[in-house]
């Protein structure tokens, strides 16, 4: 027995450098416990036993010499952690939610301005008064559409206007996106739409939202400055506004794999922080003596610390932005430290922190694909070191050209690869002809667009701004023309069904694996990822989906497309059915047009897969009900509290079921009872 541990006890002792590396997994399992599962609350005591628990035993486990017993105990105080940062997010953010439709007067300060999906101008509004509501039932902050303006005012003015106003939405479908969640985390406690007119009672001169109005005010600048998208997309790269860009051209950097371009994100902080390094260290080189008696390695750090920072606070503090300068703050800080810049240790730092500070980051995609990409990036350009120091050792300027377009590539091999389980979840979309557009397009982003921004900052001071603005108008007007030639190929992008969550997990696991583990072991990680992958391709798609209250109904047809109901109605819920069903290029009106669905007057049926029949009853008639209570029919009946009856041979979705539910989908099955799942607004309970 003692000779079969120990090859084990060799196993894990080979691994003990890369243990650190799994801190941000075992945070990651105890915020999605707290966050997400459903195991709500954890009383405080019985968190500090387990938080103690796994201390004691991973010094325990330290002192004996057990690997894996260090590894397993540090593991469960990771996850208590997590769940603490969870449970103290929560206390942290706990903000009323409006609990039913408001109709009346708001007041309130605007605190952001923006555009919503249909291009229609939107503030967000604090310091709130809405007529007749208390002030404890009052939300920390509203969203509100301006659908009568084109021009809203300036951040910091204090409004009237009359508005109709909701709880946030929850997923349109269970597993997607859920809106609420995001807003209890940003405490938006409620959304809506204001018509007509709106007074203006003052404009905030005080300090409290300098920083939110000069946003603005650069934004305001840079779209009028330099024309079309152009300007629009240089709002977004420099404070973060991406509002302005049309559908038309967001969606040509979506189809031709350039999207990651506007978010300000690792690259944009990366490329802006990297290039203030070098220039500071290029000009105190420059100084000669100087630079012989002082570290000027370390005074450029500071400088891209600096730059980073400046940087993060210019696009509003958002939280791809905050992520992402955490993975720069690590790597400035390891070379004030004399350590290697970029390392496994470093992203791993960084994850932690990000997951400490916003658990609620976990369950987004910017967190995911941008880590993802950072860790495939590492552990490539770690495998494959020997060769590019290789590479780097050739003199000749036509060499140094070809190694540049290789570490294009590999950059955008690699880092798609691993981002696309996450974009196929999110996003439902795979582009196929991302590698040419980032190798057309990254490398002007670095060299043109970036040194642009910094020089028209520069440049402002002597009124010559214009200069700098023309440089970075001609660059992204290059993007932009990049993405909509790739976008315009046959087959550039491609919709992918929804998959199981269980199964991008599996995924996410083997992934982790594969850049972690070191050794013969490290080939097991092939298990997960093509079990992930098998799961995904196995999921089983809902026949059929219900909106809140039955707004909208879609079915699904024998060739596995979808029709719904309403021509227009509830968009937001068909564009996320359709895109979830693998029909992310389908109209909503085309979806109409194939409906199996018809009306008449408090009765609407149509079919689903293999001819199910679906009935929809807008009265309270019961006897409607029984009537066509047929075997296997389908009955939703919104206004009808339903008793049940082993009798009745048919399903029937009522106010029991509908209830407070913001979506409801059912997935039919040969020989058994449909299966009903249901999906409904967040609602996190603070921890006793």
């Amino acid at each position: 027995m003692a000779e079969g541990r120990v090859p084990v006890k060799r196993l894990w002792d080979a691994q003990h450098r890369r243990y650190a590396l799994w801190c941000p997994a075992f945070v990651g399992i105890g915020v999605w416990v707290r966050l997400e599962s459903g195991w709500v609350v954890l009383p405080p005591l019985s968190l500090v036993s387990l938080f103690l628990l796994g201390c004691g035993g991973y010094f325990a486990a330290w002192r004996r010499g057990m690997a894996l017993g260090v590894f397993l105990s540090a593991g469960i105080g990771l996850v208590a952690t997590g769940y603490l940062a969870g449970m103290l997010r929560i206390a942290s953010v706990d903000a009323p939610v409006l609990t039913g439709d408001f109709r009346g007067q708001v007041t309130g300060r605007i605190v952001a301005v923006d555009r919503s999906r249909s291009e229609v101008p939107r503030v967000t509004l604090d310091r709130l008064k809405l007529s007749g509501l208390h002030v404890s039932a009052t939300p920390r902050k509203i969203r509100v559409s301006l659908i009568d303006l084109k021009t809203p005012p300036k951040v910091g003015s204090v409004i009237v206007l009359r508005a109709v106003l909701s709880p946030p939405a929850g997923p349109a479908a269970p597993g997607a996106f859920d809106f609420s969640r995001q807003a209890f985390f940003r405490q938006i406690g409620a959304v809506g739409y204001a018509r007509g007119g709106l007074s203006i009672l003052e404009s905030e001169s005080g300090r409290s939202l300098w920083l939110a109005k000069l946003r603005s005010e650069i934004s305001l600048a840079l779209r009028t400055r330099i024309e079309g998208d152009a300007g629009a997309v240089a709002a977004a790269l420099i404070v973060g506004e991406k509002s302005h860009i049309t559908a038309k051209t967001t969606q040509d950097l979506r189809d031709s794999g350039l999207a990651h371009l506007l978010a300000i994100s690792g690259l944009h902080i990366g490329l802006m922080s990297t290039l203030m390094f070098w220039l500071v260290r290029f000009g105190l080189a420059l100084l000669g003596g100087f630079a012989s008696r002082v570290p000027i390695k370390k005074i450029a750090a500071v400088a891209g610390l600096a730059a980073a920072a400046g940087y993060l606070a210019l696009a509003g503090f958002g939280v791809a932005t905050q992520r992402a300068f955490v993975m720069a703050a690590v790597a400035f800080t390891a070379i004030l430290l004399d350590r290697p810049a970029v390392t496994f240790r470093g992203l791993a730092a960084a994850a932690c922190v990000v997951l400490l500070a916003r658990p609620e980051s976990l369950f987004e995609a910017g967190f995911q694909m941008s880590f993802s990409a950072a860790a495939a990036l590492v552990a490539g350009y770690e495998a494959t070191k020997s060769y590019w120091r290789s590479r780097a050792e050739n003199p000749s300027l036509v060499a140094r050209f070809f190694t540049a377009l290789q570490a294009t590539a590999m950059t955008s091999i690699v880092a798609g690869a691993a981002t696309m389980p996450f974009a196929a979840y999110h996003f439902n979309r795979l582009v196929a002809y991302g590698l040419p557009a980032n190798i057309l397009a990254t490398p002007v982003m670095g060299l043109w667009i970036m040194p642009g921004i910094i020089l028209t900052a520069v440049l402002i001071p002597f009124g010559l701004s214009g200069m700098g603005l023309a440089v970075l108008g001609w660059g992204i007007g290059y993007i932009l023309w990049i993405a909509n030639y790739i976008a315009s190929f046959e087959g550039a992008a491609w919709s992918v069904p929804a998959g199981e969550s269980s199964a991008l997990a599996i995924i996410t696991f083997g992934g982790l694996w594969l850049f972690i583990w070191r050794g013969p072991l490290r080939t097991f990680a092939l298990i997960p990822l093509i079990f992930g992958v098998l799961l995904w391709r196995n999921t089983l798609h809902p026949d059929l989906f219900i909106s809140e209250q039955a707004q909208l109904i879609a079915g699904r047809l024998d060739d596995g497309s979808l029709w719904v109901s309403r021509k227009r109605s509830s968009g937001y819920s068909a564009e996320t059915w359709l895109r979830r069903s693998g029909e992310g290029d389908t109209e909503q009106v085309e979806a109409f047009n194939r409906r199996k669905w018809r009306c008449a007057k408090n009765l609407c049926q149509g079919t689903t897969t293999n001819n199910t029949k679906v009935f929809l009853i807008r009265n309270r008639s019961f006897s409607a009900v029984k009537k066509l209570c047929t075997e296997g029919a389908i009955i939703i009946a919104p206004k009808i509290q339903f008793s049940s009856d082993k009798t009745m041979h048919c399903t029937i979705i009522d106010r029991a079921v509908i209830g407070s539910a913001s979506s409801l989908s059912v997935r039919l099955s040969a020989g058994t009872r449909p299966l009903i799942e249901t999906a409904s607004p967040a609602a996190f309970k603070s921890d006793q």
